[in-house]
């Protein structure tokens, strides 16, 4: 019995240890103000710099010397992703991003930055309910993320939305890059978060599938 404890004890500081080497900090600053480097004495928030497993690089800012989590970023090859913790919110970028515009453009639908509708012929009744609702939902969920604030990254993303014919949103891809990958995923992250809408595109007063190409504009106020 005595031996077993001992093995358990042995296994449980070997995981431990593993889990310390696969969580290195590489980078700690401490400031008196979020923008004010200081020394650790007089330190009210510190900053890590975290090479997590699976060449994640996670970014934390904790209050000091209590240690709560204030804001918490990840990326793996430049790419966001986990969730993320800002302006006192946690967000999920924990999906795989899609690029494309193939049946954005010839299937049933609606362009919100160009106003035309897609897919039907002149003479069918195309009705495309809650476009101003949808934009509204994007303006007041939509984070913009500090990394881009802080490195002054602005731009547009076009999203392709296809919208099922429950009226609900069954899949997100970026019609058109804003130019930046974190932005990107920021805007298809709203969509992909929105809730069910109970309201599909009507061809000739019935129900269709049809795909909405929206605008996100992360443009920073100075």
């Amino acid at each position: 019995m005595e031996l077993l404890r001992v093995l358990a004890g042995v296994m449980f500081l070997s995981l431990v240890s593993s889990l310390l080497k696969a969580q290195e900090v590489i980078q700690r600053t401490y400031y008196k103000k979020s923008y004010e480097e200081t020394d650790r004495k007089n330190a009210r928030l510190v900053k890590l710099v975290i090479q997590d497993t699976g060449g994640v690089l996670r970014y934390e800012t904790r209050s000091y010397p209590k240690n709560g989590i204030i804001e918490l970023y990840s990326y793996r090859d430049s790419v966001p992703v986990g969730n993320w913790l800002f302006n006192k919110r946690m967000v999920n970028y924990d999906f795989d991003m899609k690029y494309s515009r193939e049946g954005c453009d010839n299937n049933i639908g609606y362009n919100v930055v160009t106003k035309r509708k897609l897919g039907v012929s002149f003479s069918d009744s195309l009705y495309v309910p809650g476009v101003y609702a949808i934009s509204m939902y994007i303006a007041k969920h939509v984070r913009y993320p500090i990394h881009a604030i802080n490195n002054g990254v602005e731009g547009m993303a076009v999203l392709c939305v296809l919208i099922d014919v429950d009226g609900n949103v069954s899949d997100v891809t970026v019609y058109k890059s804003s130019g930046s990958i974190l932005l990107d995923k920021e805007a298809a992250r709203v969509l992909r978060e929105m809730p069910q809408r109970g309201k599909p595109f009507l061809l000739n007063s019935h129900a269709v599938e049809g795909r909405l190409i929206l605008p996100v504009k992360f443009q920073i106020d100075y």
